[in-house]
Parts: structure tokens; C-alpha cells; sequence
């Protein structure tokens, strides 16, 4: 008889080293839960060890103040098992004049996280009206005058935000640019 030498199993290699990740929802474990969670496949999760956060996939979403997508719309503490998660977070809208809003046209991971630096997902679009809250017209409905110069009208402009969180941080980095 032949004597065989048990060999360990090679691990599954992690396909990221990085504690900062950045992807497109593709798997329902990568949603988080909770109340006010409205996280849905094809949005992008953006998490660490310590905090979790789904930004919506460019859509339109009249229910809500981020009507155009590219905005966080769910946030937790990353938790254990028996943890459950809860995500009480409705969500943000930039606000870019007094009427108007980005509304993003494009959503992509810029850096995965894999190369230990912080996790980056971009959002890119246009100037677009605020629907959600229309100032000029509440406030010419009480009867007084509302500046033109501050009325809705669609600005030339580029918006790019970037979401970055790195991998021992607890908050998310917002940085926006308009061109």
C-alpha cells in the first residue's frame, strides 16, 4: 500500500485584498436592510469593515428628492450576523442654484479598492430641475415676487461627484465638481 499525503486545500483566493470595496450590485447580499432600505440590483455598493452605503443607478424617481439617481440612498454600520442591519438613511439631493438639481447620467466604479486606496464610485451629469421642491412657484403662490435670476434655468454646466471611502475611515468622501 501507498502512503498519500494529505494536502490542505488551497484557499479560494479573495478576489480583493482591500478592506474598501467599490462594485455594481449585481448580488442581493450586497443590498442592505432595513426600513428605509430601497437599495435594487444594478446600484453600486461602496463599504469597509466599519460602514456600508448603496448609491442608485442613474434612473428617474419622482418619489423622492435624489429624482435623477447617483445619490446615496442607503447607509449602515457594517454588522455582524446576528446584527440586523438597519438602514434608516431616505437620502441626499445636491442642490445646485435654488431650483435646480444634478441629475447624473452616469454611475461607475473609478478605483475597486483592490489597490489598498480608498474605493471610488463617480457619478457624472447634467443641471436639471429640482421637481421635488419648486421654490419660484410656492413662492409666487403666496403672492410675492420671485428674481428671475434665481428661477430655474438649465445651466451649461458638468457635475461629477465622487464617493470615496478608504479603508479604515467611517464616513463616506463627497467631493462634487461642476464645469
Amino acid at each position: 500500500p501507498r502512503s498519500v499525503e494529505a494536502v490542505p486545500p488551497t484557499p479560494t483566493p479573495t478576489p480583493c485584498p482591500s478592506t474598501a470595496v467599490a462594485r455594481l450590485i449585481s448580488d442581493s447580499n450586497d443590498l442592505i436592510g432595513g426600513e428605509m432600505s430601497r437599495g435594487q440590483l444594478g446600484d453600486y455598493y461602496l463599504a469597509n469593515g466599519k460602514i456600508q452605503v448603496v448609491i442608485q443607478r442613474p434612473m428617474r424617481n419622482l418619489l423622492s428628492v435624489g429624482q435623477f439617481g447617483g445619490q446615496i440612498i442607503d447607509a449602515d454600520l457594517v454588522r455582524g450576523p446576528s446584527d440586523p442591519e438597519r438602514d434608516s438613511f431616505e437620502e441626499w439631493a445636491m442642490g445646485i442654484n435654488l431650483e435646480n438639481t444634478a441629475h447624473y447620467t452616469s454611475v461607475s466604479v473609478v478605483n475597486d479598492g483592490c489597490n489598498g486606496q480608498p474605493a471610488v464610485i463617480r457619478a457624472t451629469g447634467v443641471d436639471d430641475l429640482l421637481d421635488f421642491i419648486n421654490p419660484s412657484s410656492q413662492v409666487e403662490d403666496f403672492g410675492f415676487p420671485f428674481p428671475a435670476a434665481f428661477d430655474d434655468a438649465d445651466l451649461p454646466v458638468e457635475i461629477t461627484t465622487d464617493y470615496s471611502l478608504a479603508p479604515d475611515d467611517d464616513y463616506v468622501e463627497v467631493e462634487s465638481t461642476i464645469k
